[in-house]
């Protein structure tokens, strides 16, 4: 291997760049540290209770988190963190008090966005603050993206479950409901606390949801109901069922695909229809919901099917 000689010129210029390398990289360094000191500082600072006191709360934490943009422009954190900040004036009634422009928390989520278009907490924030100002089909656009995303992410189903209630959209309000519980590690109980927080100006027709169970009410009004058909997810998901019908014959059975799996079993009769129910707990290997339909003999009527999802591991114990 040749070895090269650098004359006096070459040897200067490679020093030259070699400071320039160490003194952006010392730049870099301390801008991060400093622009992660003043991020920490504003989140740690807690938010006033007295009204009057607010005012200088956010306009502290927002220049705090300012100064952090403003030294590391590629930190879509700190974006994000500043629309939250913008967000929570504005719900406080203080929004014109501390920025002019109304469309900067969006600005800002978008910004978060383009920095890392994969993080679905901005997809999230930006669809709520879509669906606060009535823009139902720039929320739900965004909600489907953060789904395409993360199908399988308690928190995202969450979030789209509350849109749907709040849209009286109860089927899929449900389903989504159900879905981030089934995802979910860990005591579900919190979720639905603030579920029934969200939903408790709603007036609700088909969906009930408590402390240790979701439950949905469907119409079929025939004698057969096919879960792929009315959108359930392909999931093994467990669930109590309740059939109300009238003018059955023998049995009603829950088939999978074309073939009788378990049969229901008739337990009273109320209000002219004959009740039926089947827990449906156990899942063979390969088994999912949307492969099953309940049928009943072509003359009789479906007319209510109750649906019940268990999420207090006490109350599932009971079946």
């Amino acid at each position: 291997m040749k070895e090269v000689i650098l004359d006096s010129r070459s040897k200067y210029l490679l020093l030259g760049f070699c400071s320039v390398v160490v003194l952006c990289s010392i730049f870099f360094i301390i801008s991060s540290l400093h622009a992660g000191f003043l991020y920490t500082q504003a989140s740690s600072i807690s938010s006033p209770s007295i009204g009057s006191e607010k005012r200088g709360y956010y306009r502290k934490v927002i220049s705090l988190i300012s100064q952090a943009i403003a030294l590391r422009s590629d930190n879509s954190q700190y974006y994000a963190r500043k629309g939250d900040f913008l967000w929570k004036a504005t719900e406080d009634g203080l929004g014109e008090a501390v920025f002019r422009d109304q469309r900067e928390i969006e600005n800002l989520y978008m910004k978060a966005l383009r920095i890392n278009p994969l993080n679905y907490e901005y997809h999230l924030k930006l669809s709520w603050l879509y669906y606060t100002q009535n823009n139902s089909a720039a929320a739900q656009g965004q909600l489907m993206k953060t789904v395409d995303l993360y199908p399988a992410d308690s928190q995202v189903r969450f979030y789209l479950s509350r849109y749907y209630f709040a849209k009286h959209q109860e089927w899929l309000g449900f389903k989504n409901f159900v879905l981030s519980l089934h995802y979910a590690i860990g005591d579900r109980t919190a979720m639905a606390y603030e579920m029934l927080e969200a939903n408790k100006k709603l007036t609700l027709t088909s969906t009930f949801i408590d402390r240790f169970a979701a439950y949905y009410v469907a119409f079929p009004n025939s004698y057969e109901f096919d879960f792929k058909e009315q959108g359930w997810p392909h999931e093994r998901i467990p669930l109590h069922i309740k059939v109300f019908a009238k003018d059955v014959l023998g049995d009603i059975f829950l088939y999978r695909g074309y073939a009788p799996y378990r049969n229901f079993k008739k337990i009273s009769a109320a209000d002219g229809y004959d009740i039926y129910e089947l827990t449906l707990d156990f899942f063979p290997p390969k088994t999912y919901l949307d492969e099953f339909r309940i049928i009943a003999n072509s003359s009789a009527s479906i007319g209510k099917i109750e649906f019940t999802y268990h999420y207090s591991e006490y109350y599932k114990r009971f079946y």
